[in-house]
């Protein structure tokens, strides 16, 4: 009986330590939330601030179609050495390069068929 009196009280404290540890350990103080709240309202505030300064950017910028257009009404002709040659497509490695490279087959398109080219 004294073993298992033993085992019955180093239960308890073991189970009064995990207790004890449990409420210790999620009690925080107000200033950390209120900081982590403040942190997190201003990182949206540069966020958005960020997202406007590039939709002013993508926005004053013409589209490739209004790009072939100007061209057109300033009487520019069609000549095929303006357009970016198919045979360079293997200059075109990185994510970078390939995403202008998409635009600038965009402008090409859209300057084609401004002239009815195909």
């Amino acid at each position: 009986m004294n073993i298992k009196m033993l085992k019955i009280r180093s239960l308890v404290f073991v189970g009064l330590l995990a207790f004890a540890s449990f409420i210790v350990g999620c009690t925080s103080d107000g200033g950390s939330v209120d900081q982590a709240i403040d942190d997190a309202i201003e990182a949206d505030d540069e966020l958005a601030e960020d997202f406007n300064k590039a939709k002013q950017v993508f926005y004053s910028l013409p589209s490739p179609i209004e790009t072939a257009m100007l061209m057109k009404r300033a009487g520019a002709k069609y000549n095929e050495e303006y357009l970016n040659p198919v045979e360079s497509i293997s200059n075109y490695t990185t994510n970078k390069s390939m995403s202008l490279n998409l635009g600038v087959y965009s402008a090409d398109l859209s300057f084609s068929s401004m002239f009815d080219q195909s």
